[in-house]
């Protein structure tokens, strides 16, 4: 084990489309020139395969445009970790190609559970004794966990860009051979390909429909998984379809119930990630700022690290996920009240009920058709006398001083937007970069956005006539529908988030790309890459005319497998 300030180990020869474009080129010199030009700080090289997987339930999704290196470049590779039990990350495990190393990436200090950043530099040699090409290559990545435990594996691809910088004599009989044109990524990115044609606002463009493609795949994907979660927790057939699993679960509601199932949502919804804007505006426009120092927000700011800029809000305060700690303002989920006396608990008898209970009456962990001693959880939707588990929102006025466990926030003016040096849960717009990188900046963001996790409640009563195994029956099964319900509601989140990158990318595409495109061929009508570009935004510019029927279609169905339970005001 030896320590690196450095970055990558390949085993494999890098590929151009189609191509090999080194073929010539020794294996282990293309691996000691990315290990020694590209820069993790304190990364550290082990030997051996990634470790197995040992957290399957921990799941990672890449997030940002795909990294492009260039010489004296940097970038940014972004995951966001699914992790039902929020563990907090020690490190990340990344291996390129098959290598027969990997790196060991440690986390910042604090690093959030839900999302992290592994920044690089690229040295300015990257690209001497390269073919003049552009090359892909796979990555993957674990998470390690502060448990000791390993996520489950994610995959994406990184380009290196030596069409510029590179050495045409070093392709032999590849592409860039001889001075001539260097290679093409030129695939279908309806169809998730990359395609990077050299021109940067064109190649920005593509990359932000590649990206919303690949995330409502992965969308439709995840409805079809909580749709057989639905299913099994009902005790259907997992294909069952959305329509038969909401008719199950109706009909078990109305028997079960005395008036029906209640569902009260805290819902935080998804935000545009400021470094992950700024990082695809200036893969478009390189001159746009670094770092960019605001988003304009329509709704709610989370600031990253000053709290300062909620001095002009029109609201702010901390808020945040506690469990069985005191909120100083309003609670959404559930207040922990003690019961030293007998008393009536509407909602969750922990304790001693002298009624029937599902758990029994002398442990009692559900309703109590009597009296309950020992602990009452009741559901929340306002203040708490004792202690909240679940979302604390306290308001202040000026600048917000938060606790640990709450994270400052500011609202936006109504009708206004405000300057957001951090996260935004709304409507976001730029005011920097060119016009023309705008869009996609902004949907290549929405296509990967920062979405914090729902907080549902489930409540009920039981009906008259309902027997005592029956209740535990069907108490279970509403704790099984808790997880499928959260993620329902983090895909409507989604769901929107696409439709808005939709909206920004259809009319780009027939107006400034299209223009763009048209002025550069006309002073370029032999150039390989507009040639391609032409191809793949005609492709692109039809399917986007698509989209919005298909998100609103994922949205009926989420919405289907919803429509059982009752929304809580």
């Amino acid at each position: 084990m030896r320590q690196l300030g450095l970055g990558l180990m390949l085993a494999a020869a890098l590929q151009a489309c189609g191509d090999d474009a080194g073929g010539g080129q020794e294996e282990s010199a293309i691996a000691s020139k990315l290990t020694r030009e590209l820069v993790f700080p304190e990364a550290m090289l082990l030997n051996g395969p990634l470790p197995e997987t040992t957290a399957p339930e921990a799941r990672l999704l890449p997030l940002g445009p795909t990294a492009v290196l260039e010489p004296d470049g940097s970038s940014i590779m972004a995951l966001e970790i699914q992790d039902p039990q929020e563990r907090t990350v020690e490190a990340t495990l990344i291996r390129f190609e098959d290598a027969d190393s990997y790196l060991r990436v440690p986390a910042d200090e604090g690093e959030g559970a839900s999302y992290i950043e592994n920044a690089f530099m690229v040295g300015p040699e990257l690209c001497e004794g390269l073919c003049d090409a552009i090359f892909t290559v796979s990555v993957t990545e674990k998470i390690e966990l502060v448990d000791g435990n390993i996520t489950s594996l994610s995959t994406r691809q990184i380009v290196v860009d030596c069409r510029e910088h590179g050495d045409p004599e070093a392709c032999d009989d590849g592409p860039g051979a001889g001075g001539a044109s260097p290679a093409l990524l030129c695939g279908d990115v309806t169809a998730g390909e990359l395609a990077f044609t050299g021109e940067r606002v064109l190649d920005s463009h593509l990359e932000a429909v590649r990206l919303l493609g690949s995330q409502s795949g992965a969308l439709e994907s995840g409805l079809t998984s909580v749709r057989r979660d639905l299913a099994e927790a009902l005790g259907l057939e997992r294909d069952t379809t959305s329509a038969d699993v909401a008719a199950e679960l109706t009909a078990q509601i109305e028997q079960q119930t005395e008036s029906g199932l209640s569902l009260l949502l805290g819902e935080q919804g998804c935000g545009l990630r400021r470094p992950h804007v700024a990082l695809a505006l200036r893969s478009c426009d390189p001159a746009a700022p670094a770092p960019l120092p605001s988003l304009a927000c329509s709704g709610v700011c989370l600031p990253e690290t000053d709290a300062s800029a909620c001095t002009d809000a029109e609201s702010s305060g901390c808020r945040g996920l506690l469990e069985g700690d005191a909120c100083a303002g309003r609670c959404v989920g559930s207040c922990l009240v003690t019961l030293d006396e007998p008393t009536e608990c509407i909602g969750t008898c922990l304790g001693t009920c002298d009624g029937e209970c599902p758990g029994g009456s002398d442990t009692c962990a559900g309703p109590c058709t009597g009296l309950c001693t020992g602990e009452c959880r009741q559901i929340s939707n306002d203040t708490c006398a004792d202690d909240c588990t679940g979302l604390c929102d306290e308001t202040t006025t000026g600048v917000p001083e938060c606790s640990g466990e709450l994270e400052a926030y500011c609202g936006a003016p109504a009708d206004a937007s405000l300057a957001c040096a951090g996260d935004c849960f709304g409507d976001a717009a730029l005011d920097a970069g060119a016009m023309i990188c705008r869009a996609s900046a902004l949907a290549i963001a929405r296509s990967l956005p920062r979405c914090e996790p729902a907080l549902v409640q489930l409540s009920f009563a039981f009906g008259a006539d309902v027997d005592a195994a029956t209740q535990n029956t069907f108490a279970n099964l509403v704790e099984d529908l808790n997880t499928p319900l959260v993620r329902l509601f983090v895909s409507l989140a989604r769901i929107d988030m696409l439709v808005a990158a939709s909206a920004e990318l259809l009319p780009a595409a027939q107006g400034e790309i299209a223009d763009h495109l048209a002025m550069n061929l006309e002073s370029n009508p032999d150039d390989e890459g507009l040639a391609c570009a032409e191809q793949r935004l005609a492709e692109a510019a039809a399917w986007l005319q698509d989209q919005p029927a298909a998100l609103e279609a994922l949205r009926a169905e989420a919405m289907e497998l919803l429509s059982p339970v009752t929304l809580a005001e």
